[in-house]
Formats: C-alpha cells, structure tokens, sequence
C-alpha cells in the first residue's frame, strides 16, 4: 500500500551542456515500472549563491546546534562553511520560471530550444503532474547549466572541476575536457599518463572561469589513456583523474550471415555461410569457433562467451594523499607513569596443596622507600 500511484524519472545528470542540448527524457510510470499517459510540467528557475562565493570544503559533519552566530563565525573564520549555504538545494530561487513543457509526452523527449538563451549557473528543475487519484506529485533536481565554447564557468559553487566534453576519441581526433574554478585564482597541475608513465605535465592557472584542454589521441593511445588532476587551495587538496576511452575499433570484424536455417530435419545435413570483414568492410583471415546446444536451456541461462583479447591501459601514476594536508585517524598518545616504591612483607602461606605434599613458606620482599626528610 503506497501513498502515490505513479513515479517520475528525470533522464538527466548532474550537468547539461547549453550548447549541445536539444531534449530532455522524463518517464511517468506506475508503481510496476510501466509507463502512464499523465500530463506533467517541466519548469527550470535559477537559483542564487549566497554571499561569499564557492566555501572550503568542511572536514566534519554540519553541527547540530550552533554556539554562535553566522556573522560572528565569518569573522573568525572566513571562506569555511557556518550551515548549509554550500548546498545549492537550499539556495534561493530568483528570476521568473521558465516553463519547458506542459502537457502528455506520448512517449516523446521534451524539447530544450529555450534552454540556450539561459545564463550558466546553478538551477532547479522541476517536474509535477497529478496521479489519478488526486494526488499531486512533484519531482525536483539541481543541475548545473555550462557551455564549453565560453569563458565563463556555471560551476559556481565548485573550487576545481573537470568536465568531459569528448571522452571517447578515435587515433586522429582529440579529446576535449573543460576545467573550471569559480576561485579568483586556482592553479592545477594536469599529468597525462601514457603506457604507464607519464609523458605531458602542464600547469594551469584557473581566474573564475574555465579553460577548454583540447589531447591529440594518437595510434599508440589503443586500450585508452588517462589524465591527472591536482590542485591545492586554502590547504585543501583536489585530486581528478579523467580516463579517456580509445577503442581497439581497428580490430573489430563485422559478422554476416549469407546463408542461415533455423529449421532443421532429424538426420539432415545442413551448411551456414558466414562473412567476415573488418571494421571498413576490407577483407580479412579470421578463425570462427561455432558451437550448438539445445535452445530450451535458454530458459535457466543464456549463453555468454566472455573473450577480451585487447585490454584497457588503467591507471598507475596517480595522485594519493598530499601532505602534509589532509585529515587523518585519531592516535592514542601513552605516557607511562612511575610507581611509588615501598615495601612488601608477607607472612606466612600455605602453598602447594595440588594433591600433593604441602609446605610452609615465608617471604619478605623489599622495595626502596620514598619519604620526605625535614630540614
């Protein structure tokens, strides 16, 4: 028993690129995964920083009461976060609200053509519809809106950012990342690490913008390579690693079939004719291993022929721990105590009694002896 009947899914991430965005996929379903025919709205509002700019990143969790107030903690310490005012879920909406789309989707992406007239920034999309029964629902998320092909960042509340414009390149082409840094001044150091070494090293001095890094991918660059990020800012560390894929598409080979039976006769003999070609139709020399097994197993496991014969390159020459910043485990610090000497006497025991022969026994046992002698 539920207290809604349907679910609404936003196909979207963390950020939108402006200039390349033309729609947006927004699932009704039921309660079952199946999806509903509901009209729904679909609106963006932008959404205001607070005074201060991006803060420090904090080390422990928000408090749950405070002992004083905002003004007084910004004066003792500044650029560190007081409540929440890095959480742009609870940031303030300012501007009109822009409506994206109003009515059933059949099934069909939303258009996004009045999204590249807004400015980049931090906004709040929201999407709401009414069940059958009644009931309203409404489903809410931030997003950042960048454009790559300006100097300006929508990363606004970020100190370093790395994103991915190409992350998938072809030996020829070159892989775009966008840096960015809503600081007045942020230096990062990129590394990029090719067959486990690393082969380009360049600074970069970030001013409240970003700055598109454009990577020639070469043939060597088969299995992918990667790229290291580090930068240092008011004693906190940023450290990014991006892998940019470079697919062995040069070794994959197109499989037709020519000729194909899927009826068979007991007893008959049958040929299937395969082609065989590469990844631009040329002709090729491959080696084929068919096999065949009864189809009704399919019903309790498909078969799955796991084969990969070119690897990725994974990374080995990244950034760990910068010291001496950083926060690290607590450590019990023990400091031994002497004991004050004195003597011991003890009297007399029985001892031994295991079944055996008893035996008396008198011990005196000395020990210096501290006092206080008056002058």
């Amino acid at each position: 028993m539920g207290y809604r009947t349907v679910d609404i899914t936003i196909d979207l991430g963390d950020a939108l690129d402006r200039s390349t965005a033309d729609s947006l996929g927004v699932r009704v379903t039921n309660l079952n995964g199946q999806p509903v025919d509901l009209p729904f709205d679909v609106r963006i509002t932008r959404l205001m920083q607070p005074p201060g700019g991006v803060k420090r990143e904090r080390m422990w969790e928000r408090p749950d009461r405070f002992v004083i107030t905002a003004v007084q903690h910004d004066s003792l310490f500044p650029g560190e976060v007081y409540d929440n005012e890095n959480d742009p879920a609870t940031w303030v909406a300012i501007g009109d609200v822009a409506t994206l789309h109003s009515g059933p989707a059949r099934g069909k992406a939303i258009p996004l053509r009045t999204v590249r007239d807004l400015e980049v920034g931090t906004y709040r999309l929201v999407v709401s519809t009414v069940d059958p029964g009644g009931r309203e629902l409404t489903v809410q998320k931030v997003i950042t809106l960048f454009d790559p092909e300006i100097q300006n960042t929508g990363f606004e509340n970020e100190v370093f950012h790395v994103e991915v414009v190409k992350g998938s390149s072809e030996p020829g082409e070159k892989a775009v990342l966008l840096l960015s840094s809503a600081l007045p001044e942020c230096r990062v150091l990129m590394e990029v690490e090719r067959e486990d070494a690393i082969v380009v090293r360049r600074p970069f001095t970030l001013r409240k913008g970003q700055q598109r890094v454009e990577l020639p991918v070469l043939e060597t660059d088969r299995g992918g390579f990667t790229v290291h990020f580090v930068c240092m800012e008011r004693g906190r560390d940023h450290n990014r690693q991006q892998y940019i894929d470079v697919p062995w598409s040069n070794k994959q080979l197109q499989v037709e079939w020519m000729s194909f039976r899927d009826k068979l006769l007991p007893g008959s003999k049958e040929e299937w004719r395969l082609k065989i070609t590469g990844p631009k139709k040329e002709n090729v020399a491959a080696q084929v291993l068919a096999a065949m097994y009864d189809a009704s197993l399919d019903q309790f496991a498909m078969p799955d022929w796991w084969m990969q014969v070119w690897m990725n390159n994974y990374p080995k020459r990244g950034w760990g721990r910068c010291e001496p910043t950083g926060a690290g485990n607590s450590q019990s610090i023990h400091v031994q105590s002497g004991w004050v000497g004195d003597s011991t006497r003890n009297y007399v025991r029985l001892i031994g009694d295991d079944g055996g022969s008893a035996r008396l026994e008198r011990t005196l046992s000395q020990f210096p002896r501290i006092g206080l002698e008056g002058r």
